[in-house]
């Protein structure tokens, strides 16, 4: 497993909190995900199955643009 964390300066409310976890729940392969509105990050554990640039573009497309950290 891989953990990633994402800078998502576009999350500033509850509801795109919960937007940005709906979307990452969508992904196969993406586990224990955990969006911070406080650091406004997004950080998730992936296996092989699950592609960071699909995860990126699943993002880009709902109008955020993360930004990736680690």
């Amino acid at each position: 497993m891989t953990l990633e964390i994402l800078r998502i300066e576009q999350m500033r409310t509850e509801r795109d909190r919960r937007v940005i976890l709906s979307l990452v729940a969508e992904q196969p392969g993406l586990y224990h995900p955990i969006a911070n509105l406080a650091d406004r990050t997004l950080r998730f554990e992936r296996d092989q199955q699950a592609s960071l640039s699909h995860i990126i573009d699943a993002l880009n497309q709902a109008g955020y643009a993360p930004t990736v950290l680690a």
